[in-house]
């Protein structure tokens, strides 16, 4: 009998404690994490952002459409091309300064600044004369973004851009405080914020974040403080996450080691894991030369490593068009094709040079490409495999020739996919260039959205059709976490889960336990 009550009294306790936690921890791969919102390219980076950066909208954490955030409200004029956004009054950074709309505004036009490289500086060229701006070619007084009073700010667009408020959601347009907007150094815990967290602590392994006690909407924000872990040990966390010493595990963990299956959250992702040709050299600009090398690969063995094999780009969505991507290995017109370009059984073709991500599926993939090359060519192959997160600054350089990456959407449409092939993208690190694709891409701009998805889907037929672009895969999400103890996260289909609205569930008791 006291057996009995005191298992009782120690479940009771145990669930007063669930409730009265007050720190959230969350564990996620080792990595070099930039807090410069305009210098960030990882997945990991833009979970961390939702923490500390917040612009003028920001994803519904359930259905990731826009929701006011810095701004309480926007109008947008009859013809799509204007959208004025009103600040909500008092806006403060985590040091107590007031924000003002000039500050969005010489954010925007830093992200953008000629010279400064930043990775999504192009996502803003559906403003007008914003890319003419960011290629030096106009002064920023032209550039169609105004802040006509401290609460006031004025877009006008190039076009109609029906993705606007969702691009907008991206962390990269939070507003900076002027007193760092030119900063160079953003790794320390000494940086100015406007999310609903603040730094507390950084080390090499971990990042504590804690309440931002000027954010707007501090009242909602219902976790005291972020324990952000960076550990590979995928053994450690998978115990540390069986003994409730961790509430999220975004990656690296052992399956076969946790005992709570409850835990395991597996949804569909909108990523595409691809190769791709770098036009660097003026050679692999040909579309009929990538295609016949892309043509002597054996793509079933290729895409058999991946959990959900494809050929397209954009990842099944409703209503978007049916595209053919290359399928199958097709020697005789891989052939053909190579004697018309002048290369006839490869003669003439520079040394191919595969630069891949350290993995063993990868590594395997690799050898296949080689194998198939060397053997059905006069060529040479050569396989370069680096590390995260140095891989992703090597596909800056010149001195590849196919790439891999996998892309996991931005925002939920499918220019997330598509924009960053555009000539003047500055995601462009293949440096691919086509007429008629920007055409097209342009062109969707201004349509409905069944007749805008059949000219995007025409668009990215080009891309899949020269072999420019060759997806390997779709890979779902799967993440760690008892949605039965934790509220406001929610499977989504770009992974984003803002900490803004985490909670503990209050009393919540182990079925059967009692």
């Amino acid at each position: 009998m006291k057996k009995t009550v005191l298992l009782i009294y120690s479940l009771l306790l145990f669930s007063t404690i669930l409730s009265a936690k007050d720190t959230f921890k969350a564990v996620f791969s080792e990595i070099e994490a930039d807090f410069n919102p305009h210098h960030t390219f990882t997945s990991t980076e833009a979970q961390l952002y939702t923490a500390i950066f917040e612009g003028l909208v920001s994803y519904n954490p359930q259905t990731l459409e826009p929701m006011p955030a810095a701004a309480e409200s926007w109008e947008v004029s009859e013809d799509g091309l204007t959208y004025r956004f009103i600040l909500r009054k008092g806006l403060r950074y985590s040091n107590g300064d007031t924000i003002i709309s000039e500050h969005f505004r010489d954010s925007w036009l830093k992200l953008m600044s000629p010279g400064i490289g930043s990775e999504y500086g192009s996502l803003l060229d559906i403003i007008k004369n914003a890319a003419s701006y960011r290629t030096g070619k106009k002064p920023s007084t032209e550039v169609g973004i105004k802040a006509v009073s401290e609460r006031v700010l004025i877009i006008t667009l190039e076009h109609k851009a029906p993705h606007l408020l969702k691009v907008l959601c991206h962390h990269s347009f939070a507003p900076i405080h002027p007193d760092q907007l030119w900063e160079n150094e953003w790794t320390g815990a000494h940086i100015i914020v406007n999310g609903p967290y603040k730094f507390q602590e950084k080390t090499d392994n971990y990042i504590s974040f804690i309440k931002n006690e000027n954010y707007w909407d501090r009242e909602n924000v219902a976790i005291e403080k972020l324990l952000i872990e960076f550990n590979d040990d995928s053994v450690k966390n998978s115990h540390d996450f069986n003994r409730d010493k961790t509430d999220w595990l975004a990656d690296q963990f052992d399956l076969d080691i946790l005992n709570i299956s409850e835990a395991i959250v597996l949804n569909p992702l909108f990523s595409t894991t691809y190769l791709f040709f770098s036009n660097k050299n003026e050679i692999w600009q040909k579309g009929n030369l990538r295609k016949a090398l892309a043509l002597l690969l054996p793509w079933e063995e290729i895409r058999s490593s991946q959990m959900m094999p494809g050929s397209t780009l954009i990842p099944s969505i409703p209503f978007y068009p049916d595209v053919e991507g290359i399928k199958s290995q097709n020697i005789e017109e891989a052939m053909r094709l190579l004697k018309e370009e002048g290369f006839e059984k490869g003669e003439g073709l520079p040394t191919i040079i595969i630069r891949m991500p350290q993995s063993e599926a990868m590594n395997q993939i690799s050898e296949l490409m080689k194998e198939n090359w060397e053997n059905s060519l006069n060529v040479e192959v050569s396989i370069e495999s680096v590390s995260y997160p140095h891989y992703f600054d090597s596909l800056k350089k010149e001195d590849y020739t196919i790439g891999s990456l996998t892309w996991i959407g931005d925002y939920a449409d499918p220019m997330t996919f598509l924009e960053m092939w555009l000539k003047s993208s500055s995601l462009n690190d293949a440096s691919y260039s086509n007429k008629e694709y920007d055409d097209k891409i342009r062109e969707s701009s201004g349509e409905n959205f069944r007749e805008r998805y059949k000219i995007m889907s025409e668009a990215e037929s080009i891309l899949l059709d020269s072999a420019q672009v060759m997806p390997l895969g779709h890979s779902p999400a799967l993440n760690i976490i008892d949605l039965r103890f934790i509220e406001g996260w929610y499977p989504n289909v770009l992974d984003i889960h803002p900490f803004k609205y985490l909670k503990f569930k209050a009393g919540y008791q182990i079925p059967g336990t009692v």
